[in-house]
């Protein structure tokens, strides 16, 4: 505020209403609802841009991929997850199935490199 003070009135007058505006806006913003999440990490999963799909993931978070043997836990083995499906260029479609709190079901299908080599479709 040191250098709003040496501007003339009408551009502290201005700068103040920057001021109040960031100070309310930053007050106003509210947590991303699970369907926005689900929106991120599927743009996130899609670009393989690993950093931003961990992004999507609270400390806590538990990936269980039903089918696919032990629920994934820990951030160590999500990125691992996450490099693997770039690797192998992952494109994923989901669909919500159900919000409860913030858990979410999905339904997807996935299709990547390795089908299409092995001329299988994708699985869902």
């Amino acid at each position: 505020m040191f250098l709003a003070w040496k501007l003339n009135d009408c551009a502290r007058s201005a700068v103040e209403v920057v001021a109040l505006l960031l100070v309310f806006a930053s007050g106003c913003s509210r947590p991303p609802s699970p369907k926005e999440v689900v929106n991120a990490y599927l743009s996130a999963s899609n670009s393989h841009n690993v950093d931003s799909l961990l992004n999507c993931y609270t400390a806590d978070a538990v990936f269980d991929f039903v089918g696919a043997g032990a629920p994934i836990t820990g951030s160590g083995a999500l990125r691992g997850l996450a490099e693997y499906d770039s690797v192998l260029n992952v494109m994923l479609a989901l669909r919500v199935i159900r919000v409860h709190g913030d858990s979410v079901m999905l339904e997807g299908t996935e299709s990547n490199d390795w089908l299409m080599a092995a001329r299988l479709p994708p699985q869902r």
